[in-house]
Protein backbone atom coordinates (compact mmCIF):
# COMPACT_ATOMS: atom_id res chain seq x y z
CA UNK A 1 0.00 0.00 0.00
CA UNK A 2 2.75 2.40 -0.12
CA UNK A 3 2.87 2.88 -3.61
CA UNK A 4 6.69 2.51 -4.13
CA UNK A 5 9.66 -0.09 -4.89
CA UNK A 6 11.62 -0.88 -1.70
CA UNK A 7 15.94 -1.61 -1.92
CA UNK A 8 17.00 -3.40 0.94
CA UNK A 9 20.57 -4.67 1.39
CA UNK A 10 21.48 -8.02 1.18
CA UNK A 11 21.70 -7.76 5.32
CA UNK A 12 18.04 -6.45 5.11
CA UNK A 13 18.87 -2.51 5.99
CA UNK A 14 16.96 -0.39 4.13
CA UNK A 15 18.81 1.71 1.51
CA UNK A 16 16.10 3.44 -0.29
CA UNK A 17 12.77 3.41 -1.78
CA UNK A 18 11.21 5.58 -5.04
CA UNK A 19 7.63 5.68 -6.37
CA UNK A 20 4.57 7.87 -5.66
CA UNK A 21 1.05 7.23 -5.16
CA UNK A 22 -0.97 8.77 -7.98
CA UNK A 23 -3.18 8.52 -11.73
CA UNK A 24 -0.21 9.57 -13.88
CA UNK A 25 1.53 6.78 -15.70
CA UNK A 26 4.57 7.07 -13.69
CA UNK A 27 2.97 6.70 -10.70
CA UNK A 28 1.71 3.85 -8.87
CA UNK A 29 -2.25 3.86 -8.41
CA UNK A 30 -4.85 1.18 -6.73
CA UNK A 31 -4.21 0.08 -3.24
CA UNK A 32 -1.17 -2.11 -3.37
CA UNK A 33 0.80 -1.32 -6.72
CA UNK A 34 3.36 -2.83 -8.13
CA UNK A 35 2.52 -5.83 -7.00
CA UNK A 36 4.96 -7.51 -8.52
CA UNK A 37 9.06 -6.83 -9.81
CA UNK A 38 11.68 -7.91 -12.10
CA UNK A 39 15.01 -6.55 -12.78
CA UNK A 40 16.45 -6.16 -16.52
CA UNK A 41 20.09 -7.19 -16.89
CA UNK A 42 21.46 -3.76 -16.85
CA UNK A 43 19.43 -2.70 -13.24
CA UNK A 44 16.43 -1.44 -14.60
CA UNK A 45 13.05 -2.38 -12.76
CA UNK A 46 9.90 -3.92 -14.32
CA UNK A 47 6.92 -3.52 -12.64
CA UNK A 48 3.60 -5.59 -12.44
CA UNK A 49 0.17 -3.69 -11.53
CA UNK A 50 -3.26 -4.78 -10.84
CA UNK A 51 -6.19 -3.01 -10.82
CA UNK A 52 -5.47 -0.93 -14.22
CA UNK A 53 -3.22 -3.82 -15.21
CA UNK A 54 0.00 -2.67 -16.60
CA UNK A 55 4.09 -3.13 -17.08
CA UNK A 56 6.55 -0.91 -16.75
CA UNK A 57 9.91 -0.07 -16.92
CA UNK A 58 12.05 2.24 -14.36
CA UNK A 59 15.57 3.19 -14.64
CA UNK A 60 17.25 1.68 -11.18
CA UNK A 61 17.04 4.82 -9.45
CA UNK A 62 13.64 4.50 -10.17
CA UNK A 63 13.32 6.93 -13.29
CA UNK A 64 9.95 6.59 -15.23
CA UNK A 65 11.05 5.11 -18.58
CA UNK A 66 8.41 3.28 -20.62
CA UNK A 67 5.27 1.41 -20.92
CA UNK A 68 5.41 -2.40 -21.70
CA UNK A 69 2.14 -2.38 -21.68
CA UNK A 70 -0.94 -0.60 -20.80
CA UNK A 71 -4.24 -1.76 -19.34
CA UNK A 72 -5.75 -2.36 -23.14
CA UNK A 73 -3.52 -5.13 -23.62
CA UNK A 74 -5.54 -6.72 -20.30
CA UNK A 75 -8.77 -6.60 -20.84
CA UNK A 76 -10.37 -9.44 -18.91
CA UNK A 77 -7.82 -8.93 -15.93
CA UNK A 78 -9.15 -5.42 -15.50
CA UNK A 79 -12.42 -6.09 -14.86
CA UNK A 80 -11.89 -8.39 -12.17
CA UNK A 81 -10.90 -5.96 -9.78
CA UNK A 82 -13.54 -3.72 -8.30
CA UNK A 83 -13.37 -1.29 -6.31
CA UNK A 84 -14.16 -2.58 -3.08
CA UNK A 85 -12.06 -5.82 -3.74
CA UNK A 86 -8.94 -6.33 -6.12
CA UNK A 87 -7.78 -9.82 -4.44
CA UNK A 88 -8.33 -11.54 -8.16
CA UNK A 89 -6.31 -10.44 -11.13
CA UNK A 90 -2.68 -8.99 -11.25
CA UNK A 91 0.21 -9.61 -13.65
CA UNK A 92 3.31 -10.81 -12.92
CA UNK A 93 6.22 -11.78 -14.48
CA UNK A 94 10.21 -12.41 -15.25
CA UNK A 95 13.06 -11.11 -17.47
CA UNK A 96 15.81 -13.21 -19.53
CA UNK A 97 19.17 -12.07 -20.72
CA UNK A 98 17.96 -10.89 -23.85
CA UNK A 99 15.87 -8.62 -22.26
CA UNK A 100 12.54 -10.31 -23.07
CA UNK A 101 9.67 -9.47 -20.70
CA UNK A 102 7.57 -12.39 -19.98
CA UNK A 103 4.35 -10.97 -18.50
CA UNK A 104 1.78 -13.92 -16.39
CA UNK A 105 -1.60 -12.67 -16.98
CA UNK A 106 -3.21 -14.48 -14.16
CA UNK A 107 -6.97 -13.58 -15.40
CA UNK A 108 -6.42 -14.67 -19.09
CA UNK A 109 -3.84 -17.66 -17.78
CA UNK A 110 -1.55 -17.24 -20.54
CA UNK A 111 1.95 -15.49 -20.82
CA UNK A 112 2.86 -12.79 -23.12
CA UNK A 113 6.80 -12.29 -24.54
CA UNK A 114 7.67 -8.82 -24.81
CA UNK A 115 10.43 -7.65 -27.12
CA UNK A 116 12.16 -3.87 -27.36
CA UNK A 117 11.46 -2.81 -30.79
CA UNK A 118 14.83 -2.21 -33.01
Amino acid sequence: GRHRVEVYAATGEFEHSWGKPGAAIEHFCGCCNPTNLALLSDGRVVTFEKGIPRVKVYAADGVFESVVAGAESFAENAKVCGPNDCTLGGLDGVTDAEGRIYILDFVAANVRVMERKA
